[in-house]
């Protein structure tokens, strides 16, 4: 590597000194359903940073090897501090979004994920549904259980627990993009749309702003000539550790996925129809790549 190049990788490295969250700001990103997405490219910078200190791995090399150790801990520190964030502010707030939709919601949505943590869901879902008796609950979440989707385990232990409010099922999602779409689709399929306005979601506490930030954006696409407000709340399910694990593989890979849909990647303009985000999600999208069964179900009621 000759001066130049070195220069320019050393400046490259001091840049991400310049990356830096404060409890302030992390307020700020997750009031514009933006601090995932914050926390995401912030682990893609650690990887990347991880990938130079595999090559730079010479003696002659001294200079930027310090550089990159000091590079890695800085972004780690700005990792925690997001981390940290999340942890505090979910202790002491269970709901986001537009909190006043709790009081008096025209769907309430739940949304699908593995056992223990869906058991949890549930029996929060039931304190809700039994404060709305009369509002309809749409259970979203097919799974990998071949023997039975999340939806349909959910809907049994529901009826279970004595809740009698009106159920529709969504069955075909396997992430919280396809939860989003696919619930919109059934909606549309059983002629409740129209009827929609304020949307309550319920999923785990560090889902949340996952959640609210793609039912918000799928959900207010040009194309659905309405506005649709929502709130998200329900039970933390995850200890303080295991936040770090979600943060580096689920929510990675699912924020990944999300680059499939035109529609979140031109926030500003949501013209994009359900018809495109569908066909783009079973194109490109791993978990739904030749999934020719879910475009005929669905495709129909685009």
């Amino acid at each position: 590597m000759n001066i130049q190049e070195n220069n320019t990788l050393i400046t490259y490295l001091s840049s991400f000194n310049d990356i830096i969250y404060t409890p302030e700001k992390c307020q700020k990103l997750l009031d514009n359903d933006t601090l995932d997405i914050a926390l995401v490219t912030l682990n893609n910078d650690i990887a990347q940073v991880k990938q130079f200190s595999k090559i730079f791995t010479q003696s002659n090399y001294q200079t930027v090897q310090m550089l990159i150790e000091k590079t890695q801990t800085h972004l780690n520190q700005q990792k925690k501090i997001i981390l940290n964030f999340y942890i505090h502010y979910f202790k002491s707030n269970s709901i986001i979004g537009d909190k006043a939709i709790s009081q008096h919601p025209d769907l309430i949505v739940v949304l699908g994920c593995n056992r223990p943590s869906l058991d949890k869901r549930i029996s929060y879902a039931i304190q809700i549904a039994n404060q709305h008796p009369s509002v309809p609950i749409l259970l979203s979440g097919g799974g990998f259980n071949i023997n039975m989707t999340e939806s349909d385990y959910m809907h049994s232990q529901l009826k279970k627990s004595g809740i009698k409010n009106e159920f529709i099922l969504e069955t075909l999602s396997m992430d919280t993009i396809a939860n989003a779409l696919f619930s919109k689709i059934i909606l549309r399929q059983c002629n409740k749309f129209s009827a929609i306005k304020n949307i309550e979601i319920i999923t785990s506490k560090f889902h949340l702003p996952r959640a609210l930030y793609y039912f918000k954006t799928i959900f207010n696409s040009l194309e659905s000539k309405s506005t649709f407000n929502f709130c998200a709340q329900g039970p933390a399910t995850s200890t303080d550790a295991q936040v770090e694990f979600l943060s580096d593989h689920e929510l990675s890979s699912e924020l990944d996925a999300m680059q499939a849909l035109s529609v979140f990647n031109n926030p500003k303009n949501h013209s994009i129809d359900d018809m495109q985000s569908l066909i783009e999600l079973l194109k490109n999208h791993n978990l739904y790549q030749a999934r020719y069964d879910i475009l005929r179900i669905l495709l129909p009621h685009c």
